[in-house]
């Protein structure tokens, strides 16, 4: 019997009612960006994480690029990142800094002293 990577359907049916509902009330405001639900989402992840502040971004590949913005960190810098990561991870180095995996196709790890022992140049 075939086994399926991933079933959501069994999770949806459960929820099913609330997510008809919620995303008719945005299709109805046509605030498909900002708006009041994202004025919420914002304010219950902030309480949520115990932060002041939380803000709603289109896509976890801005969510990178943002943090990288937020700590300075451009052309010339080098970010060190898990080997076994989303793609746009490293994607993000052609518009920021340089990325390092620290994957190591037979260990799937590195040691911080082979990092630092290593010329990126």
């Amino acid at each position: 019997m075939p086994v399926p990577l991933l079933d959501l359907k069994l999770q949806y049916a459960t929820i099913r009612d609330e997510v008809l509902r919620v995303t008719s009330e945005v299709y109805d405001s046509q605030y498909f960006i900002l708006g009041k639900r994202v004025d919420d989402f914002e304010r219950d992840f902030a309480a949520y994480c115990h932060s002041r502040y939380a803000a709603g971004v289109s896509s976890g590949t801005d969510a990178l690029l943002i943090a990288l913005m937020v700590l300075d960190i451009g052309p010339g810098d080098e970010v060190i990142v898990p080997a076994y990561s989303f793609f746009a991870t490293a994607r993000r180095r052609r518009r920021s800094c340089r990325f390092i995996s620290t994957g190591n196709v037979r260990r799937w790890m590195r040691s911080i002293a082979s990092l630092r022992n290593t010329s990126w140049r």
